[in-house]
C-alpha cells in the first residue's frame, strides 16, 4: 500500500493534489526510564494509526519550523 492509495485514482486525473500532514509532537517524562517508556508507547500508537514519525533529536528549531511554518518547507530527509 503506498503513500497514494487512499487516493481515488480518478480525484487524481481531476487533478487534485495529494496532501501531506505534519504534526509535531512532543514527548516528555519525569525521569530518563519514565521518557523512553513514553517514546515507546507514543511510537506502537502512531503505528496503529498507520503514521509514519521523524524523530528530531537535537534539530527540534528545524522540525518547529517545518511542521509550523506553512510558508516555508525544511528538508528534513
Amino acid at each position: 500500500m503506498g503513500p497514494l492509495s487512499w487516493m481515488n485514482s480518478a480525484e487524481l486525473v481531476a487533478g487534485n493534489a495529494p496532501i501531506d500532514f505534519v504534526v509535531l509532537i512532543t514527548v516528555t517524562g519525569r525521569d530518563e526510564l519514565d521518557l523512553e517508556a513514553n517514546c515507546a508507547d507514543m511510537l506502537s500508537k502512531a503505528v496503529q494509526a498507520n503514521c509514519e514519525l521523524r524523530p528530531v533529536f537535537a534539530e527540534q528549531d528545524a522540525g518547529f519550523l517545518a511542521s509550523a511554518l506553512p510558508f516555508g518547507r525544511v528538508d528534513m530527509s
